[in-house]
């Protein structure tokens, strides 16, 4: 009981968190997701410390942290994009790092430092793309509802594959993650896609079409497990039950986005091929 209590209040507070900063202002975003970025990173880079590999922290986090500043301040100020590109010559300092290093792994090193960036730091880019600029207001909600999409996938797979697939249940993919279900999952979505169809009866999701959400459903339950079984396979693969300890009964920040920054990629996708149809 003291358990799941602790995991409750855990998790709101990490929601009223996330919501406040998302919604406050554009500042404010960007001060999510340059905590988000930098925890992340050292979260996902210590888990290669068992590797006997000494991965750039100080280098992975600034460069990657760098960008997304970078990212920020061009779609803030409506910049030409194009301009997002100064980030990659950044890349060359982990190169350099290393060469004057003694460490047994270099390419290792540098692998993981470009690692850190695709898989966490491109995600949160992609956010700054999505919302900031002169419809921040009715954007930001695009945001807060994906959240709430994929919280809701993950507390209804849950529900559902506890309920219905721990004992005679079919398993989603038993290698990585024993204990996900097929009914959790189908369980899980179907809550899910019912939640969007009726989301943007609510004024501030109104400014998506139904369509939308419908689609950004879609993405978050199948792009959104994908992307908790990906970090399961890392973590299966270090041999850790979490990625950290930031938030007590749920693990670290990882295990909590983890579904968030696969999900994320392909929700800009759907707009921008929308946008390219549209046009």
């Amino acid at each position: 009981m003291k358990k799941l209590l602790t995991r409750l209040l855990t998790g709101t507070i990490f929601v009223v968190i996330t919501i406040c900063l998302i919604l406050i202002n554009d500042w404010t975003l960007l001060a999510f997701l340059v905590i988000a970025n930098i925890w992340l990173s050292i979260e996902f880079l210590r888990l290669f410390k068992n590797e006997e590999q000494n991965p750039n922290f100080i280098s992975t986090i600034i460069i990657t942290t760098f960008s997304i500043i970078i990212s920020f301040v061009i779609c803030y100020f409506n910049y030409n994009l194009s301009g997002i590109l100064i980030i990659f010559p950044l890349f060359f300092i982990v190169f350099i790092e290393e060469l004057f290093k003694k460490n047994k792994n270099p390419i290792k090193n540098i692998a993981t430092s470009i690692l850190s960036y695709s898989y966490l730091t491109l995600s949160l880019t992609f956010v700054c793309l999505l919302t900031i600029g002169e419809n921040f207001n009715t954007q930001k909600y695009l945001i807060l509802g994906i959240f709430i999409l994929i919280w809701a996938n993950d507390t209804f797979a849950y529900l559902f594959g506890t309920a219905f697939g721990q004992k005679n249940g079919h398993k989603l993919f038993e290698r990585i993650s024993p204990k996900k279900s097929w009914e959790g999952s189908i369980g899980g979505g179907f809550i899910t896609i019912i939640i969007a169809y009726f989301i943007n009866i609510i004024p501030c999701f109104s400014y998506f079409s139904k369509i939308d959400w419908i689609i950004i459903a879609i993405i978050a339950i199948v792009f959104g497990t994908l992307g908790d079984l990906i970090e399961s396979m890392f973590k299966r693969h270090f041999n850790v039950k979490d990625s950290g300890k930031l938030l007590p009964g749920h693990g670290g920040l990882l295990d909590r986005l983890d579904s968030f920054i696969f999900s994320i990629p392909f929700v800009f996708l759907y707009f921008t091929l929308k946008e390219l149809i549209i046009l």
